[in-house]
């Protein structure tokens, strides 16, 4: 993980010897360490050589200066956290070509990225869609998906509506011996399905909200608006005392799980009303840390293939 530098640098993060192999063609690195005799030293990083194994022994800056990783494991030198905002296999939109090959708004894969020739242009971007001297200047595209993202989800492109999954999905549900030439059953597949809510839960949750309505008010949570934290904290009491082992809130006699829904029943309504309290922590540097932590389970999945059966309440009666 990249850390924050405290050289003052804003935009900068302090790597050591361990996250050498990230560094990309197309970083800005500076050298922070003040007993270094190249403090302050910056540049765009426009070669990189690999040894057998593929790991980076240096790179070069575009003024020609050489840093190794012997010089990493002395020194430090920190990385533009936005100093390579594009990578290879990105999709972009054009937002304007002065050479007129790409039209505005077109959609294009990112191919080949050379360093930036002044600060103004940024990088020069090479496309699979394009010949091979047709590019264009950082300032001239916007991200439409990231690499990870395609590789993850695939091409946004090929993505349903939410209209169409809906209807997709209702469709699947509709019973064979429907009418398709029915008025109604044409209407209503365009129509949000409601019929796939629990109903049983709904009765549940209904319940749970009429506690509340009766201790303070009906509907006071969307008049006054709620702290985010408020109802995170209730949330995740109920469910931690359900999963350890209390089916049912004492206070309500109705399930833990049926008192959290309720909770972000309100919590949701209040940030439709865009009236509640958004007092969540700052947002973390990794917002993939989910995908991150799956994928580590995935890797001990494959280092221990025969994994034990776990121990369940239901075993122990």
């Amino acid at each position: 993980m990249w850390t924050k530098t405290t050289t003052g640098q804003e935009n900068l993060i302090k790597m050591d010897k361990e996250q050498f192999n990230n560094i990309e063609i197309g970083d800005r690195v500076e050298i922070t360490d003040i007993s270094w005799a190249t403090y302050g030293k910056s540049g765009v990083v426009d070669s990189i050589r690999v040894n057998e194994e593929d790991e980076v022994i240096s790179f070069d800056l575009d003024d020609n200066h050489t840093i190794t990783r012997a010089a990493c494991e002395s020194i430090e030198f920190s990385k533009e956290l936005n100093g390579n905002k594009f990578k290879k296999g990105d999709k972009v939109k054009v937002l304007s070509d002065t050479e007129g090959v790409f039209k505005d708004g077109e959609i294009l894969t990112i191919s080949i990225i050379k360093p930036a020739a002044t600060q103004t242009d940024g990088e020069w971007f090479l496309f699979e869609e394009g010949g091979e001297n047709n590019g264009l200047w950082t300032r001239e595209i916007e991200l439409v998906q990231s690499k990870e993202s395609i590789e993850a989800f695939g091409d946004e492109s090929t993505w349903k509506t939410s209209s169409e999954l809906a209807k997709t999905v209702v469709e699947e549900l509709m019973p064979d011996d429907s009418k398709p030439s029915n008025p109604k059953d044409a209407i209503g597949v365009k129509k949000v399905p409601m019929s796939v809510v629990s109903g049983q839960v709904m009765q549940e949750v209904a319940l749970g909200l009429f506690e509340g309505a009766v201790k303070y008010g009906r509907h006071n949570y969307r008049e006054v608006g709620v702290r985010g934290s408020v109802y995170y904290d209730a949330t995740m009491r109920h469910i931690l005392q359900w999963w350890e082992g209390e089916d049912i809130d004492e206070d309500s006699g109705l399930s833990h799980v049926t008192k959290a829904i309720a909770s972000l029943v309100v919590l949701r309504d209040s940030m439709l009303q865009e009236n509640w309290n958004d007092d969540r922590p700052p947002k973390v540097n990794n917002l993939d840390f989910i995908r991150d932590g799956n994928q580590k389970v995935q890797e001990i999945l494959d280092k221990y293939p025969e994994p034990k059966k776990p121990f369940t309440e239901v075993e122990n009666e």
